[in-house]
């Protein structure tokens, strides 16, 4: 799954509040900004990256495309965390670890302990994904 820009995520999010939906509909939705300028064309150029890099899908009915998201929000957020802490963990060595660690406070510590439990229980099959 490929990261998105700052566009791409707006038309998601907006599919996400949304549901299936027609251009026009994602039109007047960005456009509700007074500040905003946008063609209906470049919504669809969007659509069209976001199909190929596999968040949404298109699907004609009675002469309109309507739009979708294939991937919920709670899915990206999954993927965006999984992705930020593989970024973190190739750039950091051992004593870099370490160090960072010393610098955590108590209630992100807590919540690190927690998953780390968590991921512990899901791998010896206590817990549910």
């Amino acid at each position: 799954m490929k990261s998105l820009g700052v566009l791409e995520q707006e038309i998601v999010s907006i599919l996400w509040q949304l549901g299936s939906t027609s251009i026009k509909e994602i039109h007047r939705t960005i456009l509700s900004d007074p500040d905003r300028e946008l063609t209906t064309s470049s919504i669809l150029n969007v659509l069209r990256r976001l199909e190929k890099k596999g968040w949404v899908k298109g699907e004609k009915k009675e002469r309109i495309w309507y739009w979708s998201a294939i991937i919920s929000e709670k899915e990206a957020k999954i993927k965006t965390a999984y992705n930020h802490l593989q970024h973190f963990l190739s750039l950091v060595d051992e004593q870099v670890m370490v160090a960072f660690a010393h610098q955590i406070d108590r209630p992100t510590l807590d919540k690190l302990i927690q998953l780390t439990q968590n991921l512990q229980d899901i791998r010896s099959g206590k817990l549910e994904e």
